[in-house]
């Protein structure tokens, strides 16, 4: 007896031998055993076949009710989708497909969602942020004196969100000859790409790159009040909101080293508010393109030579910086560019809902294409700037 009956007939016997309710007990308890949160979690989805669910949960369903069972077991497709959608089996099936998805998803991530901070909850197809303008000095305020105030939203930034998502078919076939490894195997790779995508995403938006992800058209830049304006320039003086500081963020004959690292650090230390005053930027990683991998890697070792105690070149203190070395990602073609900053402070990744994953049954497809149930992955998201001052850029 399988994991999956053990539990279901224990739940019918606690339910004093009531299908109905022992069922619904039954997959309570195998949906809180295949939690999401993997400290949580008791049963895993590679324990769990699909024909194991479809006979506990379908077939042992329609016995219950004392009806005919012949023509789920001859492979009729309508009679499959039409008891299907009456049991746990959707229930179950979304959320081993889920934790699959979302293990694979956050694997592939790699660490990038680092690099911002999330915003959770927007309701509209845009989100909107007040412009970071300057850290306002508190006044010296007597008593019986009014304090000094700060309008918000005088410069507005926005950024777009978009949705992504794909269906995975569950077919009849796959149920009955029980391809639990198949279904898998979709749910593996599609998070994984999944992961992928949206690490390409937020890497394209901070290094401002011309987007693969984004409906083919570049990367958006910083738009302030409905202007677009490029993140990486010389000179932001002419900006909304810039108190006429220009805040250069790119540097050029500045190749990837310890001396170049240097050099990037101590332009970030110029950086000022609009009141002339210095912003506190601590610097937490370093993206490199394929071609500076080798270098970046380097600069985290120490290179110290057989029987000799001292180093033979500068590295960067990995408890300072975090490398990313991204090959999928065209940070700027072969010119040695590279990115450093504190990215969390400048760039958002605004949810309208993060990685949601449920299950359909499709009485139409039953009919035509044999499918059984539709597994739906998708997300809404939008990444983007709402600064340019805590990120530099950099080349050879």
């Amino acid at each position: 007896m399988s994991k999956i009956q053990q539990i279901l007939e224990s739940r019918i016997f606690d339910a004093g031998g009531k299908y109905a309710e022992g069922s619904v007990a039954a997959a309570n308890q195998i949906l809180e055993g295949l939690s999401v949160r993997k400290v949580s979690r008791t049963i895993q989805s590679e324990e769990i076949s699909i024909r194991d669910l479809f006979d506990s949960f379908v077939v042992s369903k329609l016995r219950a009710e004392g009806k005919d069972i012949g023509p789920i077991l001859n492979g009729h497709s309508t009679a499959i989708a039409e008891a299907i959608v009456t049991s746990q089996f959707p229930r179950l099936i979304s959320r081993m497909s889920e934790v699959t998805i979302l293990d694979n998803y956050e694997l592939a991530l790699e660490g990038v969602d680092e690099l911002v901070t999330p915003v959770e909850n927007v309701k509209n197809d845009w989100a909107y942020f007040s412009r970071i303008t300057g850290q306002d000095l508190p006044e010296l305020t007597y008593e019986a004196m009014a304090y000094e105030e700060t309008i918000l939203g005088e410069y507005e930034v926005a950024i777009k969100l978009r949705k992504y998502g794909r269906v995975l078919k569950l077919t009849k076939e796959m149920i009955l000859a029980d391809q639990t490894g198949k279904l898998q195997e979709q749910c593996r790779n599609y998070g994984g790409e999944m992961g992928y995508h949206r690490q390409t995403e937020i890497l394209e938006s901070a290094c401002t790159r011309i987007s693969t992800k984004h409906e083919g058209v570049a990367a958006d830049n910083l738009r302030i009040n409905g202007t677009s304006y490029a993140v990486y320039a010389n000179s932001h003086a002419a900006y909304p909101g810039s108190g006429g500081e220009a805040n250069d963020n790119i540097l050029v004959t500045n190749a990837l080293g310890a001396a170049g690292v240097a050099a990037a650090v101590l332009q970030l230390r110029k950086v000022k508010d609009i009141h002339g005053q210095g912003i506190m930027i601590r610097p937490t990683h370093v993206i490199v393109a394929p071609d500076q991998e080798a270098i970046g890697k380097k600069l985290y070792v120490f290179a110290v030579e057989p029987n000799l105690t001292t180093t033979t070149g500068g590295y960067i203190d990995p408890n300072l910086f975090k490398g990313l070395y991204k090959p999928m990602v065209d940070l700027g073609g072969t010119d040695g560019t590279w990115y450093i900053g504190e990215f969390r402070k400048e760039i958002r990744y605004c949810w309208g809902w993060k990685p949601l994953i449920d299950a359909i049954v499709p009485q139409e497809q039953a009919l035509t294409h044999d499918v059984a149930l539709l597994i739906r992955c998708s997300y809404k998201g939008g990444c983007g700037h709402v600064d340019h001052r805590f990120v530099l850029k950099s080349s050879a």
